[in-house]
């Protein structure tokens, strides 16, 4: 019995990934009503719009990278995102994916986005070109991808050999 390897394509990838950022962004934004809540009951300060905004983008950045990290570097190999796409990630050579190599993978990820906040026309070239390298390399790796020896793939798939 042989393994089908399978890479994932632009579209599921994208859905995952649209996933996994809603259920961040959800819980973030729970998290930042609870400290405004919290704060607002033991000192009667409110924080200014610039103090939230940096306070729920350090919140976001880091739970999105924490987030990821925990669940690809685990034996499912997937977020939630992932999962519902019926994708999972790994190493090139097959193996699951290192804490460390999927902490630079999220980061690699997060700083996207970061880009996108700082400058949007900087952030659309960089997500672009993300997204061209998805559909443009054989193994429809992202840059962060590869540049880490990771990629995303259909859940294998096992085939009888004759």
């Amino acid at each position: 019995m042989a393994q089908l390897i399978e890479n994932a394509q632009f579209f599921f990838r994208a859905c995952a990934f649209l996933t996994d950022y809603l259920i961040v962004s959800g819980s973030v934004i729970a998290l930042v009503f609870f400290i405004l809540f919290a704060q607002q009951n033991v000192n009667n300060e409110n924080l200014s719009k610039g103090e939230l905004n940096l306070l729920a983008q350090i919140i976001f950045f880091t739970a999105f990278i924490g987030y990821n990290t925990i669940f690809e570097c685990s034996k499912i190999q997937a977020t939630p995102g992932k999962i519902l796409m019926g994708l999972r990630i790994g190493t090139t050579s097959g193996n699951r994916v290192s804490l460390i190599r999927s902490i630079i993978r999220n980061a690699i990820k997060t700083a996207y986005l970061l880009l996108t906040m700082i400058n949007t026309t900087l952030g659309f070239l960089v997500l672009l070109t993300v997204t061209a390298s998805i559909i443009g390399t054989e193994k429809k790796q992202a840059l962060h991808d590869i540049i880490t020896g990771t990629e995303v793939i259909k859940k294998s798939k096992a085939i009888f050999s004759s």
